[in-house]
């Protein structure tokens, strides 16, 4: 992200998530902001669709709680805080909470915005929200990908995430996490 915020083309699927490297460009305090509100996005915005959805605000605040509690929230010590899996899931619960509040247009709105900063955004939050109207958002990184080609870069040219990049199921399987129990249930 630091490469594609300098103005450098990126291979696939980065050269998709667009947004943060133009905004944030390659200054660490600029990422380091957008990841602590993306915090508190995520919070008010899981509290608030569960609230809209069940108006009992113990519930929301259980599942808020747990939500930042799981461990892939946080996300890898090399993905912080230059990353957009967080923003995407703040802005993605967003746009659910706005559209279980009857507020699809801005709810379609947030999504295309996630979905400039993380492709599958889109997919989730219809998921969650189980509406198609959030599908839309995959407008945006379809319109990117046919105008904007990615390049091998000299980070994922580096022969293990090369492999990774090449063969990602592969790769995959052959982690040792896969057979961890304690790892797959966390």
């Amino acid at each position: 992200y630091l490469l594609a915020g300098q103005g450098v083309r990126v291979a696939r699927p980065f050269h998709l998530r667009w947004l943060l490297p133009k905004v944030c460009r390659d200054n660490p305090s600029r990422w380091r902001a957008v990841w602590l509100t993306s915090w508190g996005l995520a919070a008010v915005a899981m509290w608030s669709w569960s609230y809209a959805r069940t108006s009992d605000w113990r519930i929301a605040g259980a599942a808020t709680v747990l939500l930042l509690a799981l461990p892939g929230v946080l996300g890898p010590p090399v993905a912080r805080p230059v990353g957009v899996d967080l923003p995407a899931l703040a802005l993605s619960l967003a746009a659910v909470a706005l559209l279980e509040c009857g507020w699809w247009p801005a709810a379609v709105v947030v999504i295309v915005v996630a979905a400039c900063i993380k492709e599958t955004s889109p997919v989730f939050a219809a998921l969650w929200a189980w509406h198609p109207i959030l599908l839309l958002g995959l407008a945006a990184p379809l319109i990117r990908g046919l105008f904007w080609k990615p390049q091998l870069d000299q980070v994922t040219a580096i022969p293990n995430p090369r492999e990774v990049h090449d063969h990602p199921f592969r790769t995959a399987l052959a982690a040792p996490d896969w057979r961890d129990a304690w790892t797959m249930v966390a």
